[in-house]
């Protein structure tokens, strides 16, 4: 029997905020610039992807605006993560000060 693998890309507290100039003060660009360049970075992969997982904050303040600025980002990943450019699926598993505000199945529908 052939050998089976899963290949998954595991992201973590990407804090990403409506403010482009929030995470200067830490490092020499802004969280959504840092972001960018990590979806650009998993896009180009050169191997399959099973899936892909988000844990902890995918927001800075858990506000409306910074969600639609991590989907407007993060969506990109589920466009083309795959050597076939296939599409596949993103999860998050949010951490609690995110969570209490609400990530819904409306919020993430564009992630798949």
């Amino acid at each position: 029997m052939p050998e089976q693998r899963l290949t998954f890309v595991h992201i973590s507290d990407t804090h990403i905020s409506p403010d482009m100039e929030y995470g200067k003060h830490h490092a020499p660009y802004s969280t959504q610039t840092g972001a960018r360049a990590l979806v650009r970075a998993v896009n180009a992969l050169p191997f399959n992807v099973d899936f892909i997982l988000h844990t902890g904050d995918v927001v800075y303040d858990p506000v409306p605006e910074a969600y639609l600025t991590a989907k407007d980002i993060l969506s990109e990943l589920a466009r083309a993560t795959t050597i076939k450019r296939m599409r596949c699926k993103v999860f998050f598993l949010d951490a609690l000060t995110s969570l209490s505000l609400s990530i819904t199945p409306s919020t993430l529908t564009a992630f798949k």
